[in-house]
């Protein structure tokens, strides 16, 4: 059975409004949500990709780590736990200020981004 669900694009930090078809639990399209008073019937290319990224068949599903051999399979624990281990090895040696997290990259991105607009806007 096919439907139509509600979503948010997650490509970029607009976060576009859309419409996702999905048929037997699948996504099979993506479509701009006419009734955003922002972004109105738009999407990119990427964001009418999403549901291809979702099936490919080169799509990441689990945690690699690059070996001398090759990549290698493991956990996501464990990946999480090699990668804590090397920020706190650069937080030790080059100090606190050079870990960033990137959702406050994205945050701050964004904050500019509205201060812009209502800048442009008012002035």
């Amino acid at each position: 059975m096919k439907h139509t669900r509600h979503s948010f694009c997650r490509i970029c930090i607009n976060h576009c409004s859309i419409l996702v078809d999905v048929e037997d639990g699948v996504a099979t399209a993506v479509h701009g949500n006419s009734r955003n008073q922002v972004y109105g019937d738009y999407t990119c290319v990427k964001g009418r990709s999403q549901h291809e990224y979702l099936r490919h068949s080169d799509r990441l599903v689990h945690s690699l780590v690059r070996t001398p051999e090759g990549h290698v399979r493991l956990s996501a624990e464990k990946a999480m736990d090699e990668i804590a281990a090397k920020l706190a090895d650069i937080r030790d040696r080059h100090g606190s200020r050079v870990v960033v997290p990137s959702g406050l990259l994205r945050e701050s991105h964004q904050t500019c981004q509205r201060t812009v607009r209502s800048s442009t806007i008012a002035g």
